[in-house]
């Protein structure tokens, strides 16, 4: 049985944007890396 990945990129970012919060400032709140919200909200990571 294949497992599928959830990618929701578009959705973080328009999380993000709507509360007009940078990236970093997010990934802070987030409680994870910068590098790693960068990949989620282009799609890299699930």
């Amino acid at each position: 049985m294949a497992t599928q990945k959830l990618y929701a990129g578009v959705k973080l970012r328009e999380v993000r944007t709507g509360l007009n919060l940078t990236q970093k400032a997010f990934a802070e709140k987030l409680g994870v890396s910068l590098p790693y919200l960068n990949q989620m909200e282009n799609n890299n990571r699930p």
